[in-house]
């Protein structure tokens, strides 16, 4: 039996995204997906380490010191030597080539990146690490409105309102996801981790898997970086639901079934 919701947003982590098989793995799931719902997007990190040999890379090519180029991508320096379009395309790169993996195996599936000029998320022109630009991706969305069933987006990153790319910063392929299930206003968003959910307790001998959370307790908990926290500032006042579980446990977190943890959305205003 069909699933009556419209669209579902799917975010898979770079943890999970090893070899080609688990390309091969993950296009498999996603058809299986598309099969109960009109259309899915797949919101793509890189590959797992991908990033960091990029970051080495971009450094050693322009005489930048790779742990300050690590912080300015967290927004914890800035970095204006390097804080340019291109440094921050280079960088970016690990999704774009992520996103042209799983095409392989979907060819019928429509392709999103920041090579696009008019990709949907727009962001300021601070290269490294870009705060998303509401009015502009709201006006952007359009884009995303494509025939067929499954649409491919890379995450990490955006582009400014003349095209340039840029970061949003380390782990914000999490955040693309929310602005994607935003801006679509799809009916569910699944985080595909290689965790079975957020733990309570994390690094304790009671950690345990929380089946559902409301947003403050999600904010809370997800500061050892499970979940990109600024995804769930997204999501005040919202009643669409978001699961965060396995990367064996997709399809069923999909169709409203399977163990994760459910993310209940609430007006509360969010600490930190």
């Amino acid at each position: 039996m069909r699933q009556t919701m419209a669209s579902i947003v799917i975010k898979s982590g770079g943890s999970v995204l090893v070899d080609h098989e688990s390309f091969f793995l993950l296009s498999q799931k996603i058809e299986n997906i598309a099969r109960h719902f009109d259309h899915v997007y797949v919101i793509l990190s890189a590959e797992k380490g991908a990033t960091n040999r990029l970051i080495e890379k971009v450094a050693e090519a322009t005489n930048a010191d790779p742990k300050r180029l690590h912080m300015a991508l967290k927004g914890e320096t800035e970095y204006p030597e390097v804080d340019n379009h291109e440094v921050a395309g280079a960088i970016l790169q690990g999704e774009i080539d992520s996103t042209h993996k799983l095409h392989r195996y979907l060819p019928h599936a429509n392709i999103l990146t920041q090579d696009d000029p008019l990709f949907p998320i727009v962001a300021n022109s601070s290269y490294l690490n870009a705060v998303v630009d509401d009015e502009g991706s709201y006006a952007r969305s359009g884009t995303l409105g494509v025939k067929g069933r499954i649409t491919l987006v890379s995450g990490f990153g955006g582009v400014t309102k003349d095209g340039k790319k840029v970061t949003l910063g380390r782990g914000a392929s999490d955040l693309v996801a929310g602005w994607i299930f935003t801006l679509t206003r799809a009916d569910r968003l699944v985080f595909s981790k290689d965790v079975p959910g957020i733990y309570k307790d994390f690094g304790k001998d009671c950690a345990k898997i929380a089946g559902s959370l409301d947003l403050e307790e999600a904010y809370r908990l997800c500061e050892d970086g499970v979940l990109d926290r600024r995804v769930l500032r997204l999501f005040q006042g919202s009643k669409k639901e978001i699961v965060v579980g396995h990367f064996d446990e997709i399809e069923a977190l999909a169709l409203g079934q399977g163990k994760g943890t459910r993310i209940i959305p609430d007006d509360r205003p969010l600490g930190g």
